[in-house]
């Protein structure tokens, strides 16, 4: 079972993407800031994370940044989310996104990395 790591500080967001993913048959951690979401990257080495970029203590640029530093995350596929019209990534999810997308994007990246 693949494992997703949801880092999203808001709650009931979080919370429905678990449920979704898990239903999706995915093993799913969730973290509700940057900094929780690069310890639990290191500690549990999900499969793929999956990031808001607009967060508290630690936002999900610098995640990515120290995700690529470290050797022991380096390699694992990342998605960010934003509801920032002003960001334009390739690996980059703008909310709201149709369930569809999420789903098709992970495959994806899942499968490439």
């Amino acid at each position: 079972m693949m494992t997703i790591l949801v880092v999203e500080d808001e709650s009931d967001f979080a919370e429905s993407l678990e449920l979704l993913l898990t239903r999706h048959g995915y093993r799913v951690i969730v973290a509700y800031d940057g900094r929780a979401g690069f310890e639990k990257a290191v500690a549990e080495s999900p499969d793929l994370v999956l990031t808001d970029l607009m967060m508290p203590i630690m936002d999900g640029q610098e995640l990515i940044e120290r995700l690529r530093a470290h050797p022991a995350t380096r390699r694992i596929p990342v998605i960010a989310m934003s509801a920032s019209h002003q960001v334009d990534r390739a690996d980059m999810l703008r909310k709201p996104f149709e369930i569809g997308e999420l789903l098709a994007r992970l495959r994806r990246a899942l499968r490439d990395r």
